[in-house]
């Protein structure tokens, strides 16, 4: 990595002394849930297109300046046009001019890591701020963390190396392929070593009808293989694929009115279920 010579390794990253500790993130799921799944006869296939951005979570301090030396980072992630991204903002709350940045990340359950370098021209003086998008991708390598989606950071510039972590939003793994054939969604659906996880979204924004929602869920890499109404319930047969190649098939039922619903999951991949349910409740509620 450039300009990182006096970089400490990353690879002892596990026992920062600076970083807060990382909460894991609960796993609110609701046994009483009951599935529809008596076929999916007079379906309606929908391959509805929309421009609307994707879903962007809102900017968090990821470095409080105390911890930086002044040096303040605040950031977010984003899939944008099927680029994995994260937007940062640099602030400088010090006495000091601050250059020289660069940034690695330690190994981690995605091997996600920069794509590039920090693109932040010249120096930084007191009170100023600059904003970059670092592109990311999946090579890098791969270490299970605890919670499955926490990501540890360390970023440089001329006062020294410092030292954050932050939980990842899983959505931005989600691939513009995901888009699974009936048969495949009935094979891992109907799939018996595969656990059904159940989770319960209520207050859901106001959406005018159920196309809103599968639109909403389509532009964010959520697709809608088959949906139906019965029972006085819209229920949508849903497919996501992570750029890990790992499949999650739903079934969704969403009330008449439109803002609550019973979310059940099938996945190999136990680990992440619980960040995926909150990244489809994220979205939903965007």
């Amino acid at each position: 990595m450039n300009n990182m010579n006096n970089m400490n390794n990353m690879n002892n990253m596990n026992n920062m002394n600076n970083m807060n500790n990382m909460n894991n993130m609960n796993n609110n799921m609701n046994p009483n849930i009951n599935l529809i799944t008596d076929g999916m006869n007079n379906i309606n296939i929908n391959n509805q297109n929309n421009t609307n951005d994707s879903y962007v979570p809102n900017k968090s301090t990821f470095l409080q300046s105390q911890n930086g030396n002044g040096m303040q980072i605040i950031g977010t992630f984003a899939r944008r046009k099927g680029q994995m991204q994260m937007d940062l903002v640099f602030n400088n709350l010090s006495q000091q001019q601050l250059s020289g940045f660069a940034i690695q990340f330690n190994k981690n359950s995605f091997g996600i890591t920069p794509t590039n370098s920090l693109n932040i021209n010249g120096p930084l003086n007191p009170n100023d701020s600059t904003e970059t998008v670092l592109d990311l991708n999946k090579n890098g390598p791969v270490q299970q963390m605890t919670p499955i989606n926490n990501l540890q950071i360390a970023v440089k510039n001329n006062t020294g190396i410092y030292y954050f972590q932050t939980l990842v939003p899983i959505h931005i793994l989600f691939v513009e392929s995901g888009k699974l054939e009936q048969d495949e969604w009935f094979k891992n659906w109907q799939d018996n070593s595969l656990n059904e996880y159940k989770y319960n979204i209520a207050n859901l924004n106001k959406y005018a009808d159920i196309k809103e929602i599968v639109n909403k869920l389509q532009i964010n890499n959520v697709f809608c293989i088959a949906e139906r109404y019965v029972n006085n319930m819209n229920v949508l047969y849903l497919s996501v694929k992570l750029e890990q190649n790992i499949i999650f098939v739903m079934e969704m039922l969403i009330d008449q009115a439109l803002r609550n619903v019973k979310l059940s999951t099938k996945t190999a991949a136990v680990s992440l279920v619980s960040p995926f349910q909150n990244a489809i409740e994220e979205i939903l509620k965007s």
